[in-house]
């Protein structure tokens, strides 16, 4: 009997890796089932319902006042100054526009691929840290799927795109500070940490240096309570 209980688990593990949610597949296929739930569950609607809310109508005019005026830095709304956000999410919304036209499903879409762009790092940095492709790509069904994405996630507003470089901060951040083959850090972390915290800061302002900074110390203080290697951030 003890013998047939211990040969369950090998079977069911061998079951398991011969569907297609096996290591193999989830790793090379995965950002497919993730891009395909992303179309499914946030582009029906977001190009018929009207914009609404206080802040939807306002980033939408921001950006046609800023075309009307062939301006790139100075945002207005109504012909005054609106310094109330950074500029990012204006110049994703006028590529957009000119793409696309002036309407509701371009004002959103920025916030349609940010998420996207977030499961994706969701996703690798799960797969980073357990070492599992399967457990990546359900990390990054679980962030698509959750209340607050649903929420946001086709807002035209500038949630989507500062949590998306909070993320890709926090993920080279992983990569910069977990890494034990006792290399020099890989330049391409060292610039995507930097380039995402100014792009972050351009999305949204100084919160998006917050949230990284809290991490680091909640991992060094809290969780970890280990040295860390600051000088690989450079």
């Amino acid at each position: 009997m003890q013998t047939k209980n211990a040969r369950m688990p090998m079977e069911c593990m061998q079951v398991f890796e011969e569907s297609f949610w096996n290591e193999s597949r989830c790793r090379t296929h995965g950002w497919w089932l993730l891009l395909v739930l992303t179309l499914i569950l946030y582009v029906p609607g977001t190009g018929t319902i009207p914009l609404m809310d206080r802040d939807e109508p306002r980033f939408a005019q921001a950006t046609v006042e800023m075309m009307a005026r062939g301006t790139w830095t100075i945002p207005y709304f109504n012909d005054e100054f609106r310094f109330d956000k950074p500029p990012l999410t204006y110049w994703w919304m006028r590529l957009h526009y000119a793409l696309l036209g002036v309407n509701e499903l371009s004002a959103r879409l920025h916030s349609v691929v940010a998420l996207f762009g977030t499961a994706l790092v969701v996703s690798g940095m799960a797969r980073r840290l357990t070492g599992s492709s399967p457990a990546g790509l359900f990390a990054g069904m679980a962030w698509l799927t959750s209340l607050q994405s649903l929420i946001h996630g086709r807002l035209c507003v500038a949630d989507m795109p500062m949590i998306l470089f909070v993320t890709l901060a926090c993920r080279a951040l992983v990569e910069l500070l977990t890494d034990e083959t006792g290399k020099p850090p890989s330049r391409w972390w060292i610039w995507c940490l930097w380039l995402s915290l100014g792009a972050g800061f351009l999305a949204k302002g100084p919160v998006c240096w917050l949230v990284p900074a809290l991490a680091l110390v909640l991992w060094r203080w809290v969780f970890w309570k280990q040295p860390l290697p600051w000088q690989r951030l450079h």
